[in-house]
């Protein structure tokens, strides 16, 4: 968990961009959890210093005596100038560092955050789920449901939203070491390759087919359809989940539509 190794999703942006950033960020996720020295290098870190603007040099009204003290007061100013430059980048090298370091350690805080929201809105999605029709939900289905069915669709649908925000967060705290073929196995732990294979078929099934199944979040739908338990953990320990089920079930991935590297810079909205 660090953020050396979240760079690898930013390959456009130096490691300081990021660690600056990231501590806004998780300052806000954490709210009143977040540690003083997190709050105060957001803080730091957002603030804009720049040198004073000073006003051009107005020459037409001197005289040679005064144009030459005018020369000589610009110089000093310039090389004020030149000193704040350089004293602004030793105040941001350290602020840097210590961005790195307060990321880092809020780390661990992040993940049990992610973990435990997850495990909250996932399971109001599930008993959402559980009272909606089976099959594809098509808008006009939905209006002919009574109230209680529709409620169920919308607090699934805001479930959603909330393990979405979990999943994003969970995220920054690396890449896999290798190629994940799917991202099941980062919101569930499928017991057997022919569990983790039912999700990915499930979700063919519902992928695409209409919006309203789409708001739901259609690989979540699958994997409460499947009956499997969520269970958010960390890009790395996903991976290792899912090279134990291939290797028992089969020699390559499956063929799915999530076939790729996983990329934790991609909004995990767009599954």
């Amino acid at each position: 968990m660090s953020v050396q190794k979240l760079s690898r999703g930013f390959k456009s942006l130096p490691l300081s961009s990021i660690a600056r950033s990231r501590a806004g960020d998780y300052s806000l996720y954490l709210g009143k959890d977040a540690p003083d020295s997190l709050r105060h290098i957001a803080e730091l870190a957002s603030a804009q210093i720049r040198p004073a603007k000073r006003p051009a040099m107005d020459v037409s009204g001197l005289t040679v005596e005064q144009l030459t003290a005018a020369v000589h007061a610009e110089a000093a100013l310039l090389a004020a100038e030149a000193q704040h430059s350089t004293a602004l980048g030793r105040v941001n090298q350290r602020l840097d560092r210590q961005a790195v370091d307060e990321v880092n350690n809020a780390a661990p805080l992040v993940k049990t955050k992610a973990v435990q929201e997850f495990a909250k809105a996932a399971k109001k999605y599930v008993a959402a789920v559980k009272k909606l029709p089976s099959g594809v939900i098509r808008p006009e289905l939905l209006l002919k449901q009574d109230k209680d069915i529709q409620d169920a669709y919308y607090s699934a649908v805001s479930a959603r939203g909330s393990m979405d925000d979990a999943v994003e967060f969970i995220s920054t705290l690396g890449p896999p070491e290798g190629e994940l073929a799917t991202v099941v196995t980062l919101f569930c732990k499928p017991e057997t390759y022919q569990a983790y294979q039912s999700v990915i078929n499930t979700h063919k099934e519902v992928k695409g087919k209409e919006a309203f199944n789409d708001r739901l979040g259609t690989l979540y739908l699958a994997i409460a359809r499947s009956g499997i338990p969520f269970g958010l953990v960390t890009p790395q320990v996903a991976y290792e989940r899912e090279r134990v089920l291939l290797a028992a079930g089969s020699e390559e991935a499956p063929s799915n539509p999530f076939h790729g590297k996983f990329d934790t810079s991609t909004p995990v909205r767009t599954l």
